[in-house]
């Protein structure tokens, strides 16, 4: 997990109010990886090298002390 500061606001609160928002960040799929049903070739792709990342938590910069 890292944490980055969001001048414009938390992503997920949309706020506006800045924030330390914590992500969790995962690495890009295995090339490996099994799909199940159709899966385009642009998806697989598009899966095998983009890391994505999920908010974990947030903390609105002015109530940190």
């Amino acid at each position: 997990m890292k944490e980055f500061v969001f001048l414009g606001g938390c992503p997920h609160c949309g706020d506006g109010i800045p924030a330390i928002v914590t992500l969790m960040i995962h690495a890009p799929h295995d090339t490996e990886v099994s799909y199940y049903g159709e899966v385009s070739d642009d998806l697989k792709f598009e899966l095998s090298c983009k890391p994505s990342a999920r908010i974990f938590a947030c903390k609105k910069i002015n109530e940190v002390e």
